[in-house]
């Protein structure tokens, strides 16, 4: 998982499990609660870009003030690829 990847940079006293497989988000967690900070939510868009093949950011629909929390990022790359589709259509 993208972002489990650039979690596994995080400073060992952050409070997180050990054992990566039994952390679990809910979409209401901040994402700086989680652990990220701003260069691995760089990254992370960065691949998501690389694997979706749209960065919401780049192209103006959306700013990462937009993502505060992890439901946030994911509805703004939701309504990008659904954008994305209509246009195709």
């Amino acid at each position: 998982m993208i972002l489990l990847d650039d979690l596994d940079e995080l400073d060992p006293q952050d409070n997180l499990d050990d054992a990566w497989g039994s952390v679990s988000y809910r979409g209401t967690d901040s994402l700086i609660d989680i652990g990220l900070n701003s260069l691995m939510l760089a990254r992370l868009v960065i691949q998501l870009a690389s694997e979706l093949g749209i960065d919401p950011f780049s192209e103006g629909t959306a700013t990462l003030a937009d993502s505060r929390t992890v439901d946030e990022l994911v509805t703004v790359y939701e309504r990008a690829l659904h954008s994305r589709a209509e246009q195709a259509a």
